[in-house]
């Protein structure tokens, strides 16, 4: 199978010039009678650079064999974070340029999927949600709820989210990992963990 940099939508792998990339945004431009040109927006993945390139309608690009394995999230250094395959407990490790965003969702213990190639780690993909811990919220002050409809607080991996007033230290919450944007609180969670 052949790639056209027209099927370049967000998340497609690509092999480019021996290397491997990942479609962030495409964008597709027509000059009069003359043939499209496509510059897609790509992030390589093992360096996690970020660039456009433009590419010739008719162009043939190859695509990636990938697969897609369950992990969890051991632990970080100060270079990589850490996942272990649950069945065969064979350990992976990502560079820390190629979790980057990711990694203010990511909690130790916490189930991921990892991208493989040839049985090297490309990639990680997050849950459209995570349950977060929020572990510094400001107190609000009764009376003054009318114009402070939202408050900021600080979770457990150190992302700082905007959330309703009535959100609490300790209190589990969703967080969109797309958006990064507060989504409920998790009753159930804190039921969950709440001592026997």
């Amino acid at each position: 199978m052949v790639l056209q940099p027209t099927h370049l939508k967000k998340g497609i792998i690509f092999l480019f010039k021996g290397e491997v990339y990942e479609s962030l945004d495409y964008e597709q431009k027509a000059f009069g009678r003359q043939q499209a040109n496509v510059i897609v927006k790509a992030r390589h993945l093992r360096t996690g650079k970020v660039q456009a390139y433009t590419f010739k309608g008719d162009e043939k690009l190859q695509p990636v064999e990938i697969i897609k394995q369950s992990v969890q999230f051991l632990y970080r250094d100060s270079s990589f974070f850490y996942f272990m395959n649950q069945t065969s407990f064979e350990e992976h490790k990502l560079a820390i340029d190629i979790v980057a965003q990711q990694s203010q969702f990511l909690k130790e213990g916490q189930f991921v999927i990892l991208i493989l190639q040839d049985n090297k780690p490309l990639k990680l993909e997050l849950p459209k949600n995570v349950a977060l811990k929020v572990i510094q919220a400001d107190t609000v002050v009764k009376g003054n709820t009318a114009n402070n409809v939202s408050k900021e607080v600080c979770l457990e991996t150190g992302l700082r989210v905007k959330v309703p007033n009535f959100i609490e230290c300790e209190d589990i919450i969703s967080i969109d990992t797309l958006t990064g944007a507060y989504r409920e609180r998790q009753k159930d969670c804190l039921q969950e963990d709440a001592p026997r």
